[in-house]
């Protein structure tokens, strides 16, 4: 294509990606390609392909600047290895050593940089917080200075740390991909159905072994009160009762509300206690223990009351 024109790059991509689209060890961009091979006779099967398609079209390879049968090598700023892929050594020592911004635009710069591997940070965008702050409502002036603090300084030299630390991506599960020998759907569907009756649960280890916090003295307890869940008032009370308490399961009770016999929930109740017994509860008074000619009654009245009530009456005479 002449030179100037600004969809060569893309037109070319199309043209590659014709030329090897039915090809799964085959990967392009643009001018680079990438060929993943199993083996080493597999892998020379695979160049010859290649070979044989770029030589029908027309296209001829540089070779000073060609890699072939090693077991790992660095493809678009990734090295790519056997066990997954990671960013490569020269990147990572490039945003190492990048000084501290003292712009917007140069801070631009370092999250782009550090970004492009953004799938290898775990959690970037919490650590990159306070970096993202300096942005907010910058549009115009790139060169605007940047107030540096202590916490977006160590913002700043965490996510460099983090980079050199940066997680090896591993590739896919092989029982998910399917290879040339697969000639239909329906066998690769057929593989996969068989990879997944194999799989086995993990038992849940911690979850279903927490039990519900559960007040001790609900098993003794003769009156309750009931957690209402509905939408309260500012002053409304969260607990409705005290209501007695009829019969006791494993998991719920039996209640009377107003007379009527309620089914609920143990954790939603919560037991009640009763400081002092009732002053104004009905007392026996024996006949024997009184000089009164009149038979046993019954006092509604406290003890205490009847004595001030007597001293009263002393004073009065």
């Amino acid at each position: 294509m002449t030179f100037g024109l600004r969809n060569a790059a893309q037109s070319f991509q199309r043209f590659l990606d014709s030329l090897f689209r039915d090809l799964p060890f085959c990967f392009v961009y643009i001018d680079d390609i990438l060929i993943a091979s199993r083996n080493l006779d597999e892998h020379i099967s695979h160049l010859k392909e290649i070979f044989r398609r770029l030589d029908e079209n027309g296209l001829v390879l540089k070779i000073s600047k060609c890699i072939f049968a090693k077991p790992e090598v660095d493809f678009l700023g990734h090295h790519v290895s056997g066990s997954g892929i990671r960013p490569t050594t020269e990147r990572i020592q490039a945003i190492l050593d990048f000084n501290r911004p003292s712009t917007v635009k140069q801070l631009r710069r370092f999250l782009g940089m550090l970004n492009f591997y953004r799938r290898f940070l775990p959690n970037p965008a919490k650590h990159q917080t306070k970096l993202n702050d300096f942005l907010i409502g910058i549009k115009k002036n790139k060169n605007k200075s940047i107030d540096w603090d202590e916490d977006s300084i160590k913002a700043f030299e965490y996510c460099k740390e983090q980079l050199s630390e940066s997680t090896t991506l591993a590739h896919p599960v092989s029982d998910f991909l399917h290879d040339s020998k697969l000639t239909s759907p329906s066998s690769f569907v057929q593989q996969l159905r068989n990879t997944f009756a194999n799989l086995r649960p993990v038992l849940p280890s911690h979850h279903t072994k927490q039990k519900p916090f559960i007040f001790r003295d609900l098993a003794t307890c003769t009156h309750v009160f009931v957690r209402t869940d509905s939408v309260r008032t500012s002053l409304q009370p969260p607990y409705e009762g005290p209501y007695p308490v009829i019969k006791r399961y494993a998991k719920y009770f039996d209640i009377s509300i107003k007379g009527v016999s309620r089914t609920i929930s143990i954790d939603r109740l919560k037991p009640c206690f009763f400081a002092d017994p009732d002053p104004y509860k009905p007392t026996l008074v024996d006949k024997s223990s009184t000089t009164s000619t009149s038979p046993s009654t019954v006092s509604a009245t406290p003890i205490t009351h009847n004595k001030a009530l007597r001293s009263s009456l002393q004073n009065f005479e």
